[in-house]
């Protein structure tokens, strides 16, 4: 079990400006569909078709739970939301995953999908695996 985080800050974005809102969507899925990950909560809200980055960019409790599609964020760590509060506006891409102590697990190297990604919180989680790819 993964018992540390992995935590990027705001700036310091995973890939190169590629892909699309739709290959982010199709990331986020593929990590739901493995193993036992559709029973965490909140992952329920991950539905294709659906939008991380809609009218609840900015809120981890709505949208797709967990997710956040800032272009900024607060230099203090909230500790409701286990990571730094939204005060940008929308990116259209995912740059924000806590999954802070769900019942997840998987290879975390399918989140390296993820390319405008700044934050990932895997704290407390079954996830595991080589974080180069998302380097």
């Amino acid at each position: 079990m993964l018992r540390t985080s992995v935590c990027l800050l705001a700036g310091a974005r995973l890939g190169a400006a590629q892909g699309s809102l739709s290959d982010d969507v199709a990331v986020l899925l593929a990590f739901k569909a493995h193993g036992n990950n559709a029973q965490a909560d909140g992952l329920d809200t991950w539905v294709s078709g659906g939008d991380p980055c809609g009218a609840g960019f900015d809120d981890p409790n709505s949208g797709f739970a967990h997710v956040m599609c800032c272009d900024a964020y607060s230099s203090d760590y909230d500790y409701d939301i286990h990571g730094y509060p939204c005060t940008g506006s929308n990116t259209h891409r995912v740059t924000w995953v806590s999954l802070y102590h769900l019942p997840v697990d998987g290879d975390v190297s399918g989140l390296g999908g993820l390319t405008q990604l700044s934050h990932l919180d895997l704290t407390f989680t079954a996830v595991d695996g080589d974080i180069s790819g998302l380097g």
